[in-house]
């Protein structure tokens, strides 16, 4: 509707006319000052992209990402993307170096962190690649030991059964 409209004070009364009256009472609050009518619509939007998400500051994302650690069940390949979104407007110098250090500090496996410990010159790349493959390893000797995932049998169990039916 206001699209092709290009006087700003039309675009504003359109705005203000079109809004829910809780908007309007949180324009009003914004614009204390003066009238929302009287105030300059690049104003009015500006103050109110602040008072629905106001900025916080770097350093209290960088604070965000120093904190985080993994998951209970979350996988090395999403504590990694959780860690690289938290880092995405922290503005570090190396995003990657930041997320690999963090990445040493979080990680819940004892294992993982000590062959990552022991592993010289390590990158994000390098951390990762290692970890997911402890990881899976793990998984996998986990659903040898699941009876539900068809555990062997003993071969010795298997002997009697036959034994017992040549009876």
């Amino acid at each position: 509707m206001a699209n092709d409209i290009t006087n700003e004070a039309k675009k504003r009364a359109i705005l203000l006319t079109e809004v829910s009256a809780e908007t309007y009472a949180a324009i009003r609050k914004v614009c204390a000052q003066k009238k929302p009518a009287e105030t300059a619509l690049a104003d009015i939007v500006e103050k109110m992209t602040q008072y629905v998400k106001p900025k916080v500051s770097v350093q209290v994302l960088r604070d965000w990402v120093r904190q985080r650690v993994q998951l209970e069940n979350e996988t090395v390949g999403q504590y990694i993307a959780a860690l690289k979104e938290l880092s995405r407007d922290c503005k570090f110098d190396n995003v990657d170096e930041t997320v690999k250090d963090q990445f040493l500090n979080g990680i819940r496996d004892r294992n993982i962190k000590v062959a990552l410990f022991r592993k010289e010159n390590l990158t994000l790349a390098t951390a990762a690649t290692i970890a997911t493959a402890y990881e899976a390893a793990d998984r996998s000797v986990d659903e040898i030991k699941t009876p539900e995932r068809g555990e062997r049998k003993d071969p010795s169990e298997d002997s009697n059964e036959v034994n017992r039916l040549g009876s």
